[in-house]
């Protein structure tokens, strides 16, 4: 469970095998006490923009977030909050400034944010260099070219480097029933054991020593696909080893708006992670929706042996 905004008092627990637990007290803005246990227990830290400093009180702008953020249009000119949200929408192809919204929305014409001071864009790193590229080329070129940073429908990839790494592009599956009428998402899913786990730590093994123990599955691959657009896929989600390079690729599927039967069609290389997403393993009739087991029992990796 992942506790937001929280101050971690000191905590006590008990680390000694097989069930070690760990309790621990948080104080939420409210000042409330919320007390849990846990197996484990990482500490995580964000960061604000260093706003307060650029005088920008003295530029008459409209507001900043309470985080110090900045609301932007999305040729990045610092607006009002009403404008960013009203505009947001737009596609960047057609965009075009409507200064008929009112002075007030726009008094700054040519003070500019990009990157992480944004308010609403992601926090990445090629996030923040794609949105300075294309600012600095409609500067100097005047090209029109504006930054989609929407994490969701732009389907900004992104991972998160765990010691089993988890990749995702595009919807989460609670977010894509939410948006979405009943019954309309449809989840594929694959569970199963890495190759080089496999391999190396079998259950039946001839000779018995340490490695003679099933450290069960450590990979799941899952797409999620709207039943109305011919099954476009919206979300895919891996979570194994080497995650953000399986990730990386597969965006630009998403990107170029494939469907389930485009997966259909791929074929796997053997023996991959990756392949459990192609047409040579489970998925194809694993779904959420039918009830049947997407859990691998054997195989090769992502993929089928035989």
């Amino acid at each position: 469970k992942l506790e937001k905004v929280v101050a971690p008092k000191p905590y006590e627990g008990d680390t000694d095998p097989p069930k070690p637990r760990v309790k621990v007290t948080l104080m939420n803005k409210k000042n409330e006490t919320i007390t849990r246990e846990y197996h484990t227990v990482m500490f995580a830290m964000g960061r604000n923009p260093n706003t307060g400093d650029l005088g920008l009180n003295t530029t008459h702008l409209p507001e900043q977030h309470e985080s110090g953020k900045l609301y932007t249009l999305p040729d990045g000119r610092v607006c009002s909050r009403n404008a960013s949200l009203a505009l947001s929408t737009f596609p960047s192809s057609t965009f075009h400034i409507n200064w008929g919204m009112g002075e007030a929305h726009f008094k700054n014409r040519f003070i500019y944010a990009v990157g992480d001071c944004v308010y609403g864009v992601p926090e990445l790193t090629p996030v923040a260099i794609a949105m300075g590229e294309k600012f600095a080329r409609r500067m100097m070129k005047h090209e029109d070219d504006t930054m989609e940073y929407g994490w969701v429908e732009s389907f900004i990839p992104t991972t998160i480097f765990t010691p089993i790494e988890f990749g995702s592009v595009g919807y989460t599956e609670e977010d894509a029933i939410a948006k979405y009428p009943p019954g309309e998402i449809e989840v594929y899913c694959w569970d199963f054991q890495t190759m080089e786990h496999a391999a190396l730590h079998r259950s039946r093994r001839r000779y018995k020593d340490e490695y003679s123990k099933d450290l069960g599955n450590n990979c799941l691959s899952k797409i999620i696909c709207v039943k109305s657009q011919a099954h476009r896929c919206i979300g895919f989600h891996f979570v194994g080893p080497n995650a953000g390079e399986v990730t990386q690729g597969f965006a630009l599927a998403l990107i170029a708006r494939a469907k389930k039967k485009d997966f259909d069609r791929l074929l796997g290389i053997h023996p991959t992670d990756a392949e459990s997403f192609a047409s040579t393993t489970g998925m194809v009739k694993m779904t959420k929706t039918t009830g049947n087991s997407y859990i691998a029992t054997g195989g090769c990796g992502g993929g089928k042996c035989g």
